[in-house]
C-alpha cells in the first residue's frame, strides 16, 4: 500500500517494459497486489517479438490493482513478428478468479493492441475465468481493444468470457470499444462469451459497447 503515492510500472509511453526470451510478457503480475488509495496506477508493457503468448500485460492468479480515487491506466501491446510462434499475443490479458482491477472514484482505462502475429488469436484485450474490472462509486471504466494486424481467425478487439468474468460500475459509465481484424473470419470487435457479465447500476450510470 503506497498510502496515496503513485505507482508506475513500465517506463514511458515510448519506452515501455519489454518481454524477453526468458519471459515474453511485457509486464506480468502473478498473485500480486498493488494498492494506492488516492494515488494513480500506470502500467505499460509490450510482449516480445516473434514469440507465442507474448502478452503486453498479464494479470493472473488473483492479482489485484486497487485505488480509492486514483486513476488506473493499463496500456499493453502484444508481441509482433512474422514466422511461426506468433499467436495469442494479446495486448492485455486478465484471467482467473480474484484477479481484479478496482476503483471507487478514479477512472479505469485499459488500452490493448494485439500483436501482428502470423497466426490466430492476437486480440487486443482478453478477460477470462472470473477476472473483473469494477468501480464501486462514480469511477468510469473504458476499454479500447484493437486486434493485431495478422493471422486469420479469432483476432478480436475485446474478448470477455467465462463464468463471473465481467465489468461493473455503480454510478460510473462503462465504455467498451473493440476493433476486430478486418480480414479473415470470426474476427469480432467485442465478443461476450457465456457467463460474462457487464453491469452498470445506480443514478446516472450509462453503458456503451
Amino acid at each position: 500500500d503506497t498510502k496515496g503515492g503513485d505507482v508506475l510500472i513500465g517506463g514511458t509511453t515510448t519506452n515501455p517494459a519489454l518481454g524477453n526470451a526468458a519471459l515474453p510478457v511485457g509486464v506480468l503480475l502473478d498473485k500480486a497486489a498493488i494498492t494506492t488509495g488516492a494515488g494513480a496506477i500506470t502500467i505499460r508493457g509490450t510482449g516480445k517479438a516473434t514469440s507465442n503468448n507474448a502478452y503486453g500485460i498479464q494479470l493472473k492468479n488473483g492479482s489485484t490493482l486497487t485505488t480509492a480515487g486514483g486513476n488506473i491506466t493499463l496500456t499493453g501491446i502484444g508481441g509482433t513478428g512474422d514466422g511461426s510462434g506468433t499467436e495469442a499475443n494479446y495486448g492485455i490479458y486478465s484471467t482467473g478468479t480474484g484477479t481484479a482491477v478496482t476503483t471507487a472514484t478514479g477512472a479505469i482505462s485499459l488500452t490493448g493492441t494485439g500483436g501482428a502475429g502470423s497466426t490466430n488469436g492476437n486480440s487486443g484485450i482478453v478477460m477470462s475465468a472470473g477476472a473483473t474490472v469494477a468501480s464501486s462509486n462514480t469511477g468510469t471504466i473504458t476499454l479500447l481493444g484493437t486486434a493485431g494486424a495478422g493471422g486469420a481467425v479469432g483476432n478480436h478487439g475485446v474478448d470477455i468470457s467465462g463464468a463471473s468474468t465481467g465489468i461493473s460500475t455503480v454510478n460510473g459509465a462503462i465504455v467498451i470499444t473493440g476493433v476486430g481484424l478486418v480480414s479473415g473470419s470470426s474476427n469480432i470487435g467485442v465478443t461476450l462469451g457465456a457467463g460474462a457479465v457487464i453491469s452498470s447500476t445506480g443514478a446516472g450510470a450509462t453503458g456503451t459497447v
